[in-house]
C-alpha cells in the first residue's frame, strides 16, 4: 500500500477496475516509466544504455494486473490491459511476473499478447525470482496517443 501510495501520484499513473454487476473482478495499474527509473536496473542481465532509456513516455511498466478466479479467461485481463494502454502513446509495455506454475495460464495470455522475456529479477533473497516481460507495440499503436 505504500508503494501504490507513492506510485498513484507519478504522471500518467492509471489504475483500471474491471466490474461485473457492479462488483470489481478484476483490476490493473500501471504508469509510464520515468526517466530515473530503476525498473532495468533491478534486472540481473546487463542492458544497453538504448534500451535502458526511459522518457516518461518510451515504456508503460504494468505493476498489477489480476483478476477474480471466478473470472479468469473470460477477457477480462485482456480488456484491462487494453484500457490501461489506451492512448498513453507508449512504444512498449513492461512487466514483472513469478514463474509459478499457477502462473502458467497468464504466461499463455502473455505470450499471445506477444510479451517475450527480457530477463529476470529477485527483488531480495527471500523472495521469489520475478520474469521480465516485455511487449513492443507496432509504430501505428504508440503513435495514436500523440
Amino acid at each position: 500500500m505504500d508503494r501504490f501510495a507513492q506510485e498513484i501520484r507519478l504522471a500518467r499513473a492509471r489504475l483500471v477496475i474491471a466490474r461485473r454487476g457492479g462488483l470489481p473482478v478484476g483490476y490493473a495499474f500501471g504508469y509510464p516509466l520515468p526517466p530515473e527509473t530503476g525498473w532495468w536496473k533491478a534486472m540481473d542481465e546487463e542492458t544497453s544504455a538504448e534500451f535502458a532509456a526511459e522518457t516518461g513516455e518510451r515504456t508503460l511498466g504494468i505493476v498489477e494486473l489480476a483478476v477474480r478466479a471466478g473470472c479468469r479467461r473470460q477477457g477480462v485481463a485482456a480488456r484491462m490491459h487494453s484500457h490501461l494502454r489506451h492512448g498513453l502513446g507508449v512504444a512498449r509495455v513492461t512487466l514483472a511476473m513469478r514463474p509459478d506454475p499457477e502462473a502458467a495460464p497468464a504466461h499463455a495470455a502473455y505470450a499471445a499478447w506477444g510479451y517475450h522475456q527480457v530477463g529476470h529479477w529477485q527483488p531480495a533473497d527471500d523472495e521469489p525470482v520475478s520474469h521480465i516481460m516485455l511487449l513492443t507495440l507496432p509504430v501505428a499503436a504508440h503513435r495514436v496517443g500523440r
